[in-house]
């Protein structure tokens, strides 16, 4: 199984649910199996979205997380 980055920062992309093909950038990580995202538009800080990694594309990008 391929290596998936998680940590806070990594900007991702949706491959499942009705938000497929969505932006987001990982908040934290829950566990080895669960991720906080936010977008910024739809999902604030305030109120992240709770996502599974297997779920998720990682893109070799960054964003600063405070």
């Amino acid at each position: 199984m391929k290596a998936r980055p998680t940590e806070p920062g990594r900007v991702v992309i949706s491959t499942q649910g009705h938000d497929e093909g969505r932006w987001y950038a990982i908040l934290s990580v829950l566990d080895e199996r669960m991720v906080l995202l936010v977008d910024g538009d739809t999902r604030k800080l305030a109120k992240p979205k709770k996502k599974q990694v297997k779920h998720l594309h990682a893109l070799p990008l960054s964003i600063q997380v405070e």
